[in-house]
């Protein structure tokens, strides 16, 4: 799926019918990077020059086009249209994490720089108007609509030292995590919040998923582990990540999914993880 010179990274994907569609970037020898996404393997260019270093955050289909969120040079809340870059606001203390379609309606995650610089700002934006769902430091990484309902979650760090995974619904904080801890990834399955991310119960770093502010850690807590993207399906609950190689030296890490808690390794080579993760329903045939 990469451009075979370079070496390339996912960052999201949106299935709509038959069309598989994955954000990502292409990576350069000098770590310049170009902003790309992949229509059925084939390759689009978002990068208004090659090596940019646009980065992408996250993809969405709606009703035939395709929005991907993402940040470049100058810095500014951006996401592309159909490939064309839509530029929101050239502030320098805006930044744009991730995207969710509701109707006409165009909503983006991200965090607010405050006047002083030094705190950081959950927020969200509904079609360019900022709505800002914190005083606190803190940082949105992942949205979600359901009905009239904004979901965003992140981390809180009112202490500046502690990052307490959080989720706010309408503004509304609801903290997951006392110890240190990371948000990845929200969704709402029937009226229930499930929000993937990592925490430490003990000294360990792991993949861990909240449903309804109920922490679910994964079940092999031998290695340090972290949650990407989380998928619903049913009772049965995936959720992406990454795991230490057992016995390696350094952070070396292997892809995985986990159903349920449960791992499920996938082939790596070297080192790597797992970003998103999606569940297709297929109809049973009589």
């Amino acid at each position: 799926m990469g451009d075979s010179t370079y070496s390339s990274l996912s960052s999201g994907i949106a299935i709509d019918g038959n069309d598989v569609y994955v954000s990502g970037r292409l990576i350069d020898d000098n770590y310049n990077s170009t902003a790309v996404y992949w229509k059925n393997g084939v390759m689009h260019m978002l990068s208004q020059s090659q090596w940019d270093n646009a980065v992408t955050y996250g993809i969405v289909v709606n009703q035939g086009d395709v929005y991907v969120v993402g940040a470049s040079q100058p810095p500014g809340l951006l996401y592309w249209k159909n490939g064309v870059q839509v530029m929101t606001t050239t502030s320098t203390n805006m930044a744009a994490t991730g995207i969710a379609i509701s109707g006409s309606d165009i909503y983006l995650s991200g965090n607010s720089v405050s006047a002083n610089l030094n705190t950081s700002l959950a927020a969200y934006w509904k079609n360019g108007t900022m709505v800002q769902v914190s005083t606190l430091n803190s940082y949105a990484n992942a949205i979600a609509v359901n009905g009239s309902d904004v979901y965003l979650a992140g981390i809180a760090v009112p202490d500046n030292i502690i990052t307490h995974a959080t989720y706010w619904k309408n503004g509304v904080a609801t903290q997951l995590s006392s110890t240190n801890s990371n948000v990845s990834a929200v969704v709402v399955d029937n009226g229930d919040v499930y929000v993937s991310g990592d925490s430490q119960p003990s000294n360990l770093q792991l993949a861990t998923y909240w449903k309804n502010g109920i922490a679910h850690v994964v079940q092999d807590n031998t290695a340090r582990s972290t949650g990407g993207s989380i998928a619903v399906n049913g009772e049965d609950v995936y959720m992406s990540g990454s795991q230490q190689i057992p016995n390696s030296t350094g952070l070396n890490f292997r892809p995985l999914y986990w159903k349920n808690g449960v791992p499920v390794l996938l082939p790596y080579y070297s080192t790597g993880g797992a970003g998103q993760i999606f569940v297709v329903v297929h109809p049973v045939s009589n």
